[in-house]
């Protein structure tokens, strides 16, 4: 790589941290490097370019223009609502993507279950899960999503398992329902959950209410009679 003292700088969307930030770019050139120095050198790759984020210090490598290293994902971005730890395992499933969709889907279906273990169904039975969801008031539509990548039903796949028939659609179908699960139940979760402090104190429901209690009567002070003489 050839280290101009000037790299030019341009900015773009990094496909690593996402940021809007500036990119140094860098000429690729063929040679040697040795504890010396450059042992020889015979020009630029004018195909080759390096660039790399200022906000994450990762590098891209690009060949005519068109992005190499990472290999570009079809997959969609995840949800801004979506837990850390679950969205940590999603982002590793989209960069498998264009290698394997078959480790994608394995990893997107584990992701799955802990998505049903963030919003507190604590079996783990991934069926059973998503029948108690339904009786909450899940959409049909994401039961048929789930029959569909073998989620769930009598074809289903167990989370974590590569299944040789999941292609790049059944990945897709898994990133789409993922993203709009969280989407749908943790919003729901956190508006169910700001409602109660909300609610006026007077009108709130106590889980224990209060047994009532009979005022006692006040004790009358009977005067003790006087007799007045003249």
């Amino acid at each position: 790589m050839f280290n101009s003292p000037n790299p030019v700088t341009r900015t773009l969307q990094c496909p690593y941290c996402r940021s809007h930030s500036k990119q140094q770019w860098y000429n690729i050139a063929k040679g040697i490097m040795s504890k010396k120095g450059l042992d020889y050198y015979e020009g630029f790759i004018p195909e080759l370019q390096l660039s790399i984020c200022q906000q994450c210090n990762k590098y891209t490598l690009w060949l005519n223009d068109k992005m190499i290293l990472p290999p570009l994902s079809i997959a969609p971005w995840p949800s801004e609502r979506m837990p850390l730890n679950i969205k940590e395992d999603y982002l590793e499933a989209r960069t498998a993507l264009p290698a394997s969709p078959k480790a994608a889907s394995a990893l997107l279906r584990m992701n799955l279950q802990n998505l049903m273990t963030h919003l507190g169904e604590k079996s783990k039975n991934i069926e059973l899960d998503i029948a108690n969801l339904a009786r909450k008031g899940l959409p049909n539509n994401f039961i048929s999503a789930m029959l569909a990548a073998r989620v769930i039903g009598p074809a289903a796949v167990p989370p974590g398992k590569i299944s040789p028939s999941d292609d790049v659609e059944t990945a897709m179908t898994l990133f789409n329902l993922i993203n709009m699960m969280s989407e749908l139940t943790i919003q729901r979760k956190r508006e169910t959950s700001q409602l109660y402090p909300k609610t006026p104190g007077k009108r709130r429901i106590n889980k224990k209410p209060t047994p009532r209690r009979n005022p006692s009567k006040k004790r009358e002070i009977i005067p003790t009679p006087t007799i007045l003489y003249r």
